[in-house]
């Protein structure tokens, strides 16, 4: 596994993220709240595994979690989830955990994917997303993405095991980034790589996406 989210897995990924990105698009212009109250009633299966691999993603972890914090309850945009209830029978956007963080950011668990989606970062964005299988996520993966002032902002889904992911800067420095509820942020810096453990608990290093200027 070389990229965000390993051989076989990047190109179901990018294709996953154009088309829930395009999806999330038009929705936002068609989805209300109605809608969205509409879709709730639809739920998919959510794979048992995930709750293994992610702490966040278990049912008690969850609702301990919502009673002992008030923006736990934060939902995902209505337009995310009208997308992904529309366009993709392998998740389950009802279970969607809101992780906090920096930038708003949920975990949307399913039968055979498991996504980690990002508000938007600056006015007139829609939100981010990147998506793996159940079996790809055992080794966590990530998205680089900019925010306002155009640095470069890194949000990882990082299994259980990881108090907190290394991570290494393109000049070669690094810095210990948290994890909080199966996910790490890294806002600052020129971030290269990132070194966690695997929910096998074994040691793995991945290279993340570089953004470049003209």
């Amino acid at each position: 596994m070389n990229s965000l989210l390993g051989r076989r897995g990047i190109a179901a990924a990018v294709l996953v993220a154009i088309v829930a990105m395009a999806a999330i698009a038009t929705a936002m212009a068609s989805s209300s709240p109605r809608a969205a109250r509409r879709h709730t009633t639809h739920r998919h299966a959510v794979s048992g595994r995930l709750g293994h691999i992610f702490r966040a993603l278990d049912a008690r972890h969850v609702r301990a979690h919502r009673v002992s914090a008030a923006t736990a309850s934060v939902p995902l945009p209505a337009a995310v989830f009208d997308a992904m209830s529309r366009w993709n029978p392998g998740l389950n956007p009802s279970a969607a955990v809101f992780t906090g963080g920096t930038y708003p950011t949920w975990i949307v668990p399913g039968s055979t994917e498991v996504c980690l989606v990002v508000g938007p970062m600056r006015a007139h964005d829609v939100p981010g997303a990147v998506c793996g299988s159940v079996s790809g996520s055992e080794h966590g993966f990530a998205m680089t993405t900019e925010n306002a002032v155009g640095a470069p902002v890194v949000i990882g889904l990082a299994p259980d095991g990881n108090a907190s992911v290394e991570v290494t800067n393109a000049n070669g420095t690094s810095e210990s980034v948290p994890v909080v509820n199966n996910v790490y942020e890294v806002i600052s810096g020129t971030p290269s790589t990132a070194t966690l453990k695997e929910a096998s608990g074994r040691t793995f290093t991945r290279r993340l996406a570089v953004l470049r200027r003209p």
